[in-house]
């Protein structure tokens, strides 16, 4: 979509700023790819039920509920163990792959 062409519902644009990420209105999705910013529509792939995935969503929820929880000082020990093993992860995500993997 050429710069300028971006759609404008109820008089909003979607995007206003330099950088953003995830799906708008259901109608665009924005995303990063080899550090650049890109868009496109939404597929109807995009909104539909995953089978294969319904198992992992509610262990996912469980642990996204767990890393909120978590005080801040096990939330900086997750953070300081991720960049003392040389992984490129946030905190959170490294909480959360363990939590996935029953690693916790």
């Amino acid at each position: 979509m050429p710069i300028g062409t971006e759609p404008v519902v109820d008089g909003f644009l979607p995007l206003s700023s330099l950088s953003a990420w995830g799906m708008w209105n259901r109608e665009i999705i924005f995303f990063r790819y080899r550090g650049g910013d890109r868009r496109r529509s939404v597929s109807v792939y995009d909104l539909s039920v995953k089978p294969h995935l319904i198992p992992y969503q509610s262990k996912f929820a469980l642990a996204v509920a767990a890393w909120q929880v978590l005080p801040d000082p096990d939330k900086k020990y997750y953070s300081s163990t991720a960049s003392r093993r040389g992984l490129q992860l946030s905190g959170y995500n490294f909480f959360i792959s363990l939590f996935l993997k029953d690693k916790l």
